[in-house]
């Protein structure tokens, strides 16, 4: 997959939603994935929690992630460094 670096928003967008449809139709053949394909299906997938304790576990992480927001709203000024830890946070978040 190629993007030009000239290319606007809406071509990069369109680009990357016709490479992920190409993998979700290659995923019908998943012997002739590449490990990468793989990988990047697994990670950009949804997973639901495998059992109840999971869930649960999950749940909590995101409450306090939650909780967390609201002291970087706080604590945090506006700008490019409260952009990054609630970013980051939502990464923490799985």
């Amino acid at each position: 997959m190629e993007i030009p670096e000239n290319a606007t928003l809406a071509d990069k967008v369109r680009i990357l939603q016709e490479y992920r449809k190409s993998m979700e139709q290659q995923a019908e053949t998943p012997d002739e994935l590449t490990p990468f394909q793989k990988d990047m299906i697994k990670r950009f997938s949804f997973h639901p929690a495998k059992d109840e304790q999971t869930k649960e576990a999950h749940e909590k992480i995101r409450n306090e992630c939650l909780k967390l927001t609201s002291y970087i709203n706080k604590l945090v000024p506006d700008g490019r460094e409260k952009a990054l830890a609630l970013t980051h946070l939502e990464e923490v978040m799985m």
